[in-house]
């Protein structure tokens, strides 16, 4: 993979461009909304149990590590805003079919989970698409800010996604909650329409000479060594490979916690599906402010020390929901606090992380690192949601939230690693495959 371009590819205008934008934070909130639907269907319609709701979590997140490479090199071949109006049809299709199920009474729990697998699979091919549009869509030095804005449309309309998701189940059920996130996914997909690209980036790794592949086992072998580029950028770079180890762990307890976290909430300790949709608000609200702030403080302290204080900081977060679980008097409000200090630290750690990813890999193959990176970091998720789901079952939600504060710290650990071993020239060159 070649250091630098020897010229930036032409961008689009800015109005086009802000589709991007638009079609990013729809798909959120979309996307919001659903997880708060989906995690109280289960629960009070369908009556899962913690097992169940480890295996609906799995489901729902399999495609990163079953799919990630794959469409990582799709999208690096094949990059388009069609990627994004297909999924988001493909999505909007699944979730329509779970909403007719569950007003016709018919909904089962396999098929609640095949939906979210399957829509699972096609998130995948929109947020890999998301984040290699960005480098197409504005100018080099324009990357960094445009992604944290990317965020900042994520939580702009998951401040109201959730709290008005959990406040429509409450006074409406499920369905017209349902309904609203269908409506968010379809908007989001035409609004991908609108998006325009640049001209294509060159890839000095491409001979246009060479005939397409003949066979199709070419035609995997090119594949493998298409996505073994992805594979050798991330391995090559330290700073990238610590923090993947550290996502590694972090989201290895997030998970856990994730798949009994509707339980945790709605029984352990009694609280209501409008208050699961409110603390997830907050956490967006929250988010939001992030994201806004995460540029000028990256530009004040740096990348490197954001990172850590964001890790500082989903520690402390996660140290306040054990303490709820501690004190279920007040449990809703070190609920609320963990969440909207969540919001904060996960918006500037995951910007700080891709902006430095975005910065220092060369656009050729941004598809394959990031879906390299997403397939370390999120891979984890469907065994760690299922071995949360059991534990959970077997020990109780006590047990989940300690191995989640423990795996917490191991990834501030590693993320400082990180941080110490990032040679200064990775600052301003792409990595090498």
């Amino acid at each position: 993979m070649p250091s630098s371009l020897s010229a930036p590819a032409p961008v689009p205008p800015a109005g086009p461009a802000r589709w991007l934008l638009v079609s990013n934070g729809l798909d959120a909130a979309g996307r919001s909304a659903t997880g708060i639907v989906v995690d109280v269907v289960a629960v009070v319609v369908l009556g899962a149990g913690a097992l169940q709701m480890g295996v609906l979590g799995m489901l729902g997140t399999l495609g990163f590590l079953v799919f990630g490479i794959p469409v990582g090199v799709l999208v690096d071949r094949h990059l388009s805003p069609r990627l994004l109006v297909a999924a988001g049809l493909v999505k909007g299709g699944l979730l329509g079919s779970v909403l007719v199920a569950l007003v016709l009474d018919a909904l089962t729990f396999w098929h609640l989970a095949a939906a979210a697998g399957l829509v699972g699979v096609a998130g995948v091919v929109t947020e890999t698409a998301q984040l290699a549009l960005v480098p197409r869509t504005v100018a080099s030095g324009a990357v960094p800010r445009q992604i944290a804005r990317l965020e900042s449309a994520d939580s702009a309309l998951g401040v109201i996604a959730p709290a008005g998701a959990g406040l429509l189940v409450s006074a409406a059920g499920a369905g017209p909650a349902l309904a609203v996130a269908v409506a968010c996914v379809a908007a989001a997909a035409l609004a991908a329409l609108r998006v325009r690209m640049g001209a294509p980036i060159p890839d000095a790794d491409a001979d246009d000479d060479d005939p397409p592949p003949p066979t199709p086992g070419a035609a995997w072998r090119e594949l493998f060594t298409e996505a073994g580029q992805g594979w050798r950028a991330v391995r090559r770079t330290p700073v990238l490979w610590w923090l993947s180890l550290g996502s590694m762990a972090a989201n290895t307890g997030m998970s856990a916690f994730a798949a009994i976290e509707p339980l945790f909430v709605l029984d352990t300790l009694g609280l209501s599906p409008l208050f699961l949709g409110v603390v997830a608000g907050a956490g967006s609200a929250a988010a939001l402010a992030g994201s806004l702030l995460v540029t000028p403080l990256t530009v004040r302290v740096g990348e490197g020390t954001a990172v850590l204080a964001a890790q500082a900081a989903l520690v402390v977060s996660v140290a306040l929901h054990v303490v709820a679980f501690a004190d279920q008097a007040r449990a809703a409000a070190w609920l609320l606090a963990g969440g909207v200090l969540w919001g904060v630290a996960i918006v500037v750690n995951n910007v700080s992380q891709q902006s430095l990813a975005a910065r220092i890999s060369a656009p050729a193959v941004l598809g394959r690192v990031m879906a390299f990176r997403r397939t370390l970091t999120m891979g984890v998720v469907p065994g760690a949601m299922l071995a949360g789901g059991a534990l959970g079952a077997v020990a109780g939600p006590g047990a989940v939230l300690a191995a989640w504060l423990g795996l917490a710290v191991v990834g501030a650990v590693l993320a400082a690693v990180a941080v110490r071993r990032r040679p200064a020239a990775e600052d301003s060159e792409a990595t090498q495959v």
